[in-house]
């Protein structure tokens, strides 16, 4: 199991445009009908900076699997015009996770 980060960078003033474009999108529904998505979330920063991405793979190859997709190049390319900077993804493996209790 994997888990990816990416921080992406959005134009000022355009923060509620691309989290509705993020929902309209279903970009992470459309990564979980691509490959093994087991969860995601998109994090709103408080006090400024990059939006983060979280996801977590069953496998690298899964993800590698969305990063190919045109899936995922047509959620991209709808998300572009929001986005000043979106870098490399940073790539974990999930070595320990505690169980949540309720």
């Amino acid at each position: 199991m994997i888990r990816t980060i990416l921080r992406m960078t959005v134009h000022p003033g355009g923060e509620a445009e691309f989290e509705r474009r993020f929902a309209d999108l279903d970009v992470l529904g459309a990564a979980a009908r691509v490959a093994g998505l087991r969860s995601g979330e998109l994090l709103r920063p408080h006090g400024g900076g990059p939006y983060v991405v979280t996801a977590t793979w069953d496998t690298p190859e899964a993800y590698q699997a969305w990063r190919d997709s045109a899936a995922r190049k047509e959620v991209g390319a709808g998300l572009d015009p929001f986005v000043a900077l979106s870098p490399d993804p940073e790539i974990y493996d999930v070595c320990h996770v505690h169980p949540l209790r309720r």
